[in-house]
């Protein structure tokens, strides 16, 4: 999973406390366009 990576709320605006490496986005990318709705989009 995204073990680098705290989302302090949901909404994904800017809050000091968030915080991500590279690594984890990248698997969140690859897990997003898996979904054909997503994907369309994107």
């Amino acid at each position: 999973g995204m073990t680098h990576t705290h989302f302090v709320t949901p909404s994904g605006l800017d809050d000091d406390n968030h915080y991500s490496t590279a690594s984890d986005m990248a698997k969140l990318a690859c897990a997003a366009m898996k979904n054909e709705t997503f994907a369309t989009l994107v």
